[in-house]
């Protein structure tokens, strides 16, 4: 077992701690689309190790701003794949192999994306969180999305 002897360094708050819970003011984020940007993303592994990438999404409003949702994609299971490829291309990046990724995670952040919340079904109750669009969002056949060069030919 390991050492738990810190425990006791915390004796005193514990007995001075009121005890807090049921959530107070803490609501889920009602189902909807809501715009958000990409706070954070990194790689995660659960407990039963399974590997995921994980996201941490910030709405940026109107509704709920500054409420945080996760989500996560999963890097080990081949028929989840495409759904990261998805997100990843809402958020303008395009892989050519998944090893490619982990340069490519800064590149993530502050993207700002549409992204949908809907009621969770599942028995840990998190709501699902789905990235539906976003500004830097490349089309399908992999060239970035840009405003036509008007070059030297201004009409004016």
């Amino acid at each position: 077992m390991e050492d738990l002897q810190f425990l006791n360094d915390f004796n005193d708050a514990w007995s001075g701690a009121a005890e807090q819970g049921g959530g107070g003011e803490y609501k889920e984020v009602p189902d909807g689309d809501y715009d958000a940007i990409v706070d954070e993303v990194m790689f995660h592994e659960s407990k039963a190790g399974g590997k995921f990438l994980k996201w941490k999404l910030k709405i940026t409003g109107p509704d709920h701003k500054g409420r945080l949702l996760w989500r996560y994609s999963s890097l080990t299971k081949p028929d989840m794949l495409g759904w990261l490829k998805h997100d990843l291309r809402m958020c303008g990046v395009v892989l050519e192999k998944l090893s490619d990724l982990p340069p490519q995670l800064e590149n993530l952040l502050d993207a700002p994306v549409q992204i949908a919340v809907k009621a969770s079904k599942k028995p840990d109750g998190m709501a699902s969180v789905y990235i539906n669009g976003g500004e830097r969002e490349v089309p399908r056949d992999g060239e970035p999305l840009k405003p036509p060069d008007a070059g030297d030919d201004l009409p004016f």
